[in-house]
């Protein structure tokens, strides 16, 4: 890894938005697992956290992370998107 690339933050907000982009999830399944992880965001509050015009809380995100991940993981891909912990490993 070069120097450029050890000192880049990883936005956690673009980290959702690749994940959600991969996933051909739609908004509302998204939204469904998101809840179903104990979510209290309306449908509208998280597209709008996906468009990065609202901050998620770190259990927010997770939550999120959660639900893609368990999309990816169910179709053999691993869980690509990272927890609030693991962006905190690379700040």
């Amino acid at each position: 890894m070069g120097d450029e690339q050890r000192g880049a933050r990883l936005d956690p907000g673009s980290a959702l938005r690749a994940g959600f982009a991969l996933s051909e999830l739609t908004l509302e399944a998204l939204w469904i697992d998101y809840f179903a992880f104990g979510g209290f965001l309306t449908p509208q509050e998280l597209a709008d956290a996906l468009r990065g015009e609202r901050p998620l809380t770190r259990l927010d995100h997770d939550r999120v992370a959660a639900g893609l991940n368990e999309h990816f993981d169910a179709r053999g891909l691993g869980q690509p998107v990272p927890y609030s912990a693991q962006l905190d490993d690379h700040r």
